[in-house]
């Protein structure tokens, strides 16, 4: 049997590749899924998903005209479990229950950056809290917030951060599952 001659250019498609994202001009970010942030790495800025039972929570400061998710810059030294506890508190006033790590962006500072060398490194985590509790933030907060139902709270979230909704969106479906098992 005499086989036909072989095409020896063969289609062999690329291996399949991370996905980055342009969070602004400033930073370019890789998702990385895990429980835990990299021993050691440096962390600039982080958002945290704000529910309890079946409300979202979003933030602005005052004078400002869009609500987000909490999230803002670490200070100096501060480590990411005293940062949340600190931006969950002063933005919405929510004593933190149930607190979950989903992941981080690995992110490199873009030519664009003007506070960082083009390709800096750092970490912005994701965090999803469900709060046993909220109080007031008071007429000296320099936040204000909004409490919605949680369909409402996606599409305000949705419409606010299109460039991590997906990671964002996944903390809203967490919380909702676990409090509808009765788990928060």
């Amino acid at each position: 049997m005499v086989m036909p001659p072989m095409d020896m250019n063969i289609y062999i498609p690329d291996p399949l590749a991370v996905v980055e994202l342009n969070l602004g001009d400033h930073w370019r970010g890789r998702w990385v899924e895990t429980d835990e942030l990299p021993d050691g790495a440096p962390t600039t800025f982080g958002y945290v998903v704000v529910c309890m039972a079946d409300k979202g929570y979003l933030t602005r400061e005052k004078g400002t005209d869009r609500f987000g998710v909490v999230g803002g810059t670490f200070e100096a030294g501060e480590k990411p479990a005293a940062w949340l506890k600190r931006v969950v508190l002063e933005q919405t006033g929510a004593t933190p229950g149930r607190t979950q790590l989903l992941g981080y962006f690995d992110c490199r500072a873009t030519s664009h950056n003007p506070d960082y060398e083009a390709g800096a490194a750092t970490v912005r985590p994701v965090y999803l809290v469900s709060a046993k509790a909220i109080k007031d933030l008071g007429a000296k907060s320099r936040f204000e917030r909004r409490r919605m139902p949680m369909n409402e709270f996606a599409v305000e979230v949705r419409k606010r951060h299109p460039e991590v909704d997906a990671q964002l969106q996944a903390a809203i479906n967490i919380h909702m599952t676990l409090h509808l098992r009765g788990e928060v």
